[in-house]
């Protein structure tokens, strides 16, 4: 789909911001149709993106998103860190953007 199409022209050009926007894509239509381990294993290359290139606001989503999956899959644990995680570094962003 346009998706693939996005994501092979993203990785051609070597613009990996957008590649890792379009696995997070990927990832939730994936997750949509109950193929967990593949959405994850999307998710999960988001995020190694969006962490290498430091965007912390799409690793924040990237980790609501492991948090829901993990908790659609009975892993309630994994579910709490990863939102955790989410709610830390939403709260950092808002901290941040109230001291600008």
């Amino acid at each position: 789909g346009w998706y693939q199409k996005s994501l092979g022209i993203s990785e051609k050009i070597g613009d990996k911001h957008l590649a890792a926007i379009t696995y997070k894509q990927l990832g939730i239509i994936t997750q949509g149709r109950h193929e967990f381990d593949a959405a994850e294993s999307l998710y999960r290359r988001s995020l190694a993106i969006f962490d290498k290139l430091g965007i912390e606001y799409h690793s924040v989503i990237t980790y609501h998103l492991l948090g829901i999956l993990a908790g659609l899959r009975g892993r309630y644990e994994e579910s709490g860190d990863w939102l955790t995680k989410a709610i830390v570094g939403f709260r950092r962003q808002q901290d941040a953007a109230l001291e600008k």
